[in-house]
């Protein structure tokens, strides 16, 4: 959740998790764009009542020793003046003082203040808010902690009480810090997700760190994601660059004819993302006819449906028993003179190989698609919406697989009983990140979620 308020078709936004510092390499961290952002329809930007709004993210979050999830305080929690809050956040130090290098998480342990209390300094507190901090000041949230959690811990469980949302200057005597109180808003949450809803638990407090916790209805994923999804990213053994930190002529030395490697941030296809989004394209693509390919490795065999069909039909969840030649994938086989209105906002990789030029594959599929393992010319591949889990071997060292059985059914089957040294190189690649991949190196794909991806081969 964020107090923050951006427009319903804000693009550009990306929530980053398991960071820690600002200003160094978070190794734990990932990242994620935001497809959606939802503003609670009564929000009054005069008193900043109902201030919060929720994040549906390009794809789900798998959780870590670093990532996890909080409980939200469900509808009739009561959280007492006295009772200990702590609130975390990169913000300001002071009015006016920055945090310093090398901007570590911060955070700061203060008691909740009743509301008519908080009221006789601000005159403008709702029952939508809940307040914290010291008489004497000293301590508070402040600017640039906006949209950061208010915890409570009771036992083992923190329970998020609020949001940061305003104040008075920072940590000032007799002006506590104003938050969004979460709990008056567990039914309009409810509302906004359809599926894999929020933890709520009713949390009591008598004023101190004591209180009770009853668990309401508990599903892991707090922010929004989007259809069904495979949860297993595995490991990434590929080097991964930011496009500053590797040059057109390093990748040229380096990898372009050796190796394959992840490069982010090295174009910027926000036009082009919107324009394939699920409406866009049904509403420009949708009674167009596109071709489908059966996946598997020696045998294609091509079927041409409606868009349209495809999306409301053959567009799901990818079961591991099916077979190759059963399955149905849309990619490649554009016809490029009715697609080129789209594919001409897409800006591809910079990094091209000397003498060649590029050619667009795009496709769109399911959750557990994906092609099994086969090899051609050089290339990127990028994910525009969803993920993408890549396995890739040298010309030299042929996977074993049944050319019939699609990756899904490998990974599940074969690939948790490769020796070590038959291990694939593999990531699973995230909007805003293109994978290179070198001539002929087999490779194999498994999209993770609904996902829309677009490949350029480098002839």
């Amino acid at each position: 959740m964020s107090s923050l308020s951006f427009s319903a078709s804000s693009v550009g936004i990306t929530v980053y998790l398991g960071r820690d510092t600002q200003q160094l390499q978070n190794l734990n961290e990932v990242s994620r764009t935001v497809l959606q952002v939802i503003n609670h329809p009564n929000y009054d930007s005069n008193t900043n009542d109902n201030d919060v709004s929720l994040l549906m993210l390009s794809s789900p979050v798998q959780f870590t020793d670093y990532i996890r999830p909080v409980c939200l305080a469900a509808d009739g929690s009561v959280f007492a003046a006295g009772t200990t809050c702590w609130v975390t956040g990169w913000g300001t130090i002071g009015t006016g003082v920055s945090l310093p290098y090398p901007q570590t998480l911060q955070e700061v342990s203060i008691p909740v203040v009743s509301n008519s209390q908080c009221n006789a300094a601000y005159n403008t507190i709702t029952d939508n808010m809940i307040c914290a901090g010291l008489p004497d000041g000293g301590k508070d949230s402040c600017q640039g902690d906006s949209g950061g959690p208010l915890v409570s811990k009771i036992g083992s469980r923190w329970v998020q009480g609020g949001v940061v949302s305003f104040g008075a200057g920072c940590a000032l005597p007799n002006f506590p810090g104003v938050y969004t109180r979460v709990s008056q808003y567990q039914s309009w949450i409810n509302s906004q997700i359809s599926s894999n809803q929020p933890g709520f638990v009713t949390f009591v407090s008598n004023g101190s760190t004591s209180g009770t916790t009853q668990l309401v209805s508990f599903s892991v994923p707090l922010l929004l994601s989007s259809d069904v999804s495979l949860q297993d990213e595995g490991p990434c053994n590929i080097d991964v660059f930011d496009s500053s930190s590797l040059s057109h002529q390093q990748f040229l030395k380096r990898y372009a004819y050796s190796r394959p490697v992840i490069l982010r941030g090295l174009t910027d296809n926000t036009r082009f993302r919107s324009l394939c989004s699920k409406s866009s394209l049904l509403a420009d693509y949708g009674e167009r006819r596109v071709r489908l390919s059966t996946a598997n490795t020696y045998s294609y065999r091509k079927v041409d449906v409606p868009f349209q069909e495809y999306v409301d039909i053959l567009l799901r969840p990818q079961s591991a028993d099916a077979l190759g030649s059963d399955t149905l994938y849309f990619f490649g086989d554009n016809n490029f003179t009715e697609w080129q209105s789209l594919f001409e906002h897409y800006e591809p990789p910079p990094y091209v190989l000397p003498h060649t030029s590029g050619a667009y594959s795009f496709g769109v599929a399911g959750p557990g698609t994906g092609v099994p393992f086969h090899w051609h010319g050089p290339g990127y591949s990028e994910v525009i919406y969803g993920r993408k889990r890549w396995f890739l071997y040298p010309p030299d060292r042929e996977p074993h697989f049944h050319p019939n059985r699609t990756t899904l059914s490998w990974v599940t089957e074969t690939y948790p009983h490769l020796p070590e040294d038959e291990a694939p190189l593999e990531c699973t690649i995230r909007p805003g990140e293109v994978l290179y991949f070198p001539d002929r190196w087999w490779h194999a794909t498994l999209n993770l979620d609904t996902s829309v991806f677009i490949s350029t081969f480098l002839g």
